[in-house]
């Protein structure tokens, strides 16, 4: 790729920079003894959102660009099942979840749509 910081134009992007985002502020307020558990895993694999996509910006194989992609979208599973188990054990509340799982959604919908164009490029 000729542009290598043209990843920052994407929309999808900049809405993942959002999630992490969103994700540092919910385990913020963790109990203590969850700083390294729980929240410690959110904050990792909240990074691996925008960080797969920026990936995948700068590779010309598309398998390659497929499988950043997809560490992206995995990534986000990951979250929402650690923010369930969060929501389970009392750490944040329901309204909390689903803001996040909306957004997440959206941001799902848009990479799965980048691996579609880019996989008839293929």
């Amino acid at each position: 790729m000729k542009n290598k910081q043209a990843f920052k134009n994407l929309p999808v992007w900049n809405e993942s920079l959002e999630l992490v985002k969103s994700t540092y502020i919910l385990s913020s307020v963790f109990p203590e003894n969850e700083q390294a558990g729980i929240a410690k895993s959110l904050k990792k694999h909240s990074i691996n959102i925008p960080g797969g996509i920026s990936k995948a910006m700068q590779v010309v194989d598309g398998e390659l660009r497929k499988q950043y992609f997809e560490q992206s979208l995995n990534a986000i599973i990951e979250i929402e099942t650690l923010l369930t188990i969060a929501h389970k054990l009392g750490f944040i509340e329901s309204s909390d979840l689903e803001n996040y799982t909306e957004k997440s959604d959206q941001v799902c919908t848009q990479i799965k749509g980048l691996i579609q164009k880019f996989g008839k490029l293929i």
